[in-house]
């Protein structure tokens, strides 16, 4: 019997750069969803993703104003990346911060940016088949993370996962026959 799969997916639309102080006054209606902050690093290097954020309870100029005191160590002015989430749909706001906490909890869990601690040794979006698709201005986001592993049937020593190819045409010993035979 095949396994059903199915996921929820979440689209992330990212602008930017932002110089942070235009983000800080950014408190409006539709002024939330994640915040990817990039600047220098001692072992990334220049323009390594260092912090993702979500603006979720309060707006994206209230969460740049929280972070503000961290980046005015860096030896660079840092770049800000703003990411709202939208759609076809508009959920309710229960589904919203969900969706918005969901998407935090495998972006920084896929790209570990060092300023980040929690959500590191695990996602935590458990039971709940999540794909997040990162789009427009997303910089060095990746285009698409996912609970797709969590999914995978794959175990060395279970039955469950097989190899599998061509069902016609292949002889068990010599593999698949050649054309024209």
């Amino acid at each position: 019997m095949p396994v059903q799969r199915t996921s929820e997916l979440i689209e992330v639309a990212w602008s930017g750069p932002h110089d942070p102080a235009d983000v800080e006054a950014l408190n409006g209606a539709l002024d939330f969803g994640l915040i990817a902050i990039y600047g220098s690093h001692p072992i990334f290097g220049s323009d390594a993703l260092l912090y993702v954020d979500e603006a979720r309870e309060h707006p994206f100029g209230a969460r740049m104003r929280r972070v503000e005191p961290w980046t005015r160590h860096l030896p660079s002015a840092p770049s800000v990346y703003l990411g709202r989430l939208g759609g076809p749909d508009s959920p309710t706001t229960e589904q919203w911060r969900d969706a918005i906490d969901r998407a935090y909890r495998l972006v920084t869990f896929f790209h570990a940016p060092p300023w980040n601690s929690r959500g590191l040794d695990h996602h935590g979006v458990l039971g709940r088949p999540t794909t997040v698709l990162n789009v427009g201005r997303r910089h060095r986001l990746a285009m698409e993370v996912s609970t797709a592993w969590d999914e995978s049937t794959w175990d060395p020593k279970g039955t469950l996962w097989r190899p599998y190819g061509p069902t016609e045409g292949v002889d068990p010993v010599q593999g698949v026959e050649p054309a024209g035979r």
